[in-house]
């Protein structure tokens, strides 16, 4: 693959006075699409202005309804080591479905006597633990159980949480030289196609950007300017990131497994009734074994994303999918699977900064080359990482 540096000059196109056939376009080998920068401009009700370059915005948690145990508890153990102590509070009753046992808070705030713990009392009111606890159960929160004539039990709230990402700019040059733009048969066309390539390309990186970018603000000079990268798909939903080795069954994705990715990202009310799936190669290949009657195009529906997308019936809800031809072998991200919540993702620009291509732009010093710049700012903004899964590794 030939790539002219610099300027575009009449002898760096096809001409040594070689008899070529002088077809309007030459065929030309495009590296695929770039489906998941189409989806994310859609996706959260479009793109969305920024006015600074580190977007900030906040979200809400409730507070957890069930915790997970961290350490083994005995029999009359009147503390239990859990992974969110703060979560509990006087007199909440608690529950551990594997023990099927009830039992009470025994503190104001979990965490205060011991950190990591909650002091608890057995439901008859003295004692501990009448039945063993090991580490990985659950512990269920129930509501305070108040006693007659009890003062009412201190206050508590949610609290909003911070998030940040920071939005780039990014730039792309073609040049090319007043003779090379005049010449016959090469003149305009081949401007044109270079315009053409040089769009697919930077939709191409820009693609493999929103799922590889890495939130980074870098000094690049004494004077100082600053160098953004944008936060990719893989890092926002890193802490929801499942090892597809170890999906269930260990044969692959099926239709099972696919079930059970989709199942807790739909357990909130926030939310979204149809997940969107943008499948890498693997899991492309493992989706197109599943039986007919669990896949369907919808007619007159599968545009609605300004892609085809085919439906999935999972036990757990539908989810829309395709395929992104940079999830593959060639780029190394074969085994990727996101599900996604078209509701909580968002394509970030700042304010008069949009994608564009400026052509024909002019140096008044130099009359002899003129540049094409594709210039703008972009970012990735996704909301409750919780309501999204990336899976790697799918075989």
């Amino acid at each position: 693959m030939a790539i002219i540096d610099g300027a575009t000059r009449s002898d760096s196109i096809l001409q040594a006075a070689l008899v070529i056939d002088m077809e309007a376009f030459s065929a030309e080998l495009e590296e695929g699409t770039y489906l998941f920068e189409t989806l994310s401009r859609k996706m959260g009700g479009g793109l969305k202005t920024a006015t600074r370059m580190e977007h900030k915005f906040r979200e809400r948690r409730l507070i957890p309804a069930v915790v997970s145990v961290t350490a083994d508890a005995v029999v009359a153990a009147t503390s239990i080591q859990v992974s969110n102590a703060g979560a509990f509070h006087t007199d909440q009753a608690l529950y551990c479905p594997e023990s099927d046992e009830v039992f009470m808070m025994n503190e104001a705030i979990g965490g205060t006597a011991n950190a990591g713990q909650i002091a608890i009392l057995n439901k008859a009111g003295s004692g501990g633990l009448t039945t063993a606890i090991s580490a990985g159960d659950s512990i269920v929160r129930l509501t305070e159980a108040h006693a007659e004539g009890e003062a009412i039990p201190a206050a508590f709230a949610t609290k909003e949480t911070e998030l940040s990402t920071y939005l780039y700019q990014a730039d792309q040059t073609i040049q090319v030289t007043d003779i090379q733009n005049a010449e016959e048969h090469y003149g305009q066309k081949e401007r044109n196609m270079q315009r053409r390539d040089a769009w697919i390309d930077f939709k191409r990186s820009l693609n493999l950007m929103l799922y590889a970018g890495q939130n980074t603000r870098e000094i690049v000079s004494a004077s100082g300017r600053y160098r953004h990268i944008m936060r990719g798909l893989f890092e926002w939903l890193e802490s929801n990131a499942i090892d597809g080795t170890e999906l269930p069954g260990g044969q692959g994705l099926t239709m099972r497994s696919l079930g059970l990715i989709v199942r807790p990202t739909k357990a909130f009310g926030s939310s979204s009734m149809v997940k969107i799936g943008v499948c890498g190669q693997n899991a492309w290949v493992g989706i197109s074994a599943f039986p007919d009657q669990f896949v369907q195009i919808e007619p007159g529906k599968d545009q609605s994303w300004g892609v085809t997308l085919k439906r999935l019936n999972t036990p757990f809800g539908d989810i829309q999918i395709g395929y992104d031809p940079m999830l593959s072998d060639t780029y190394g991200l074969a085994g990727e699977l996101e599900v996604l919540d078209p509701k909580w993702i968002q394509q970030l620009q700042m304010s008069s900064l949009p994608l564009v291509m400026k052509t024909n732009v002019e140096d008044n010093t130099d009359i002899h080359n003129t540049k094409d710049v594709i210039t703008g700012t972009r970012g990735l903004k996704v909301k409750l990482p919780e309501l999204h899964r990336r899976v790697y590794g799918i075989q």
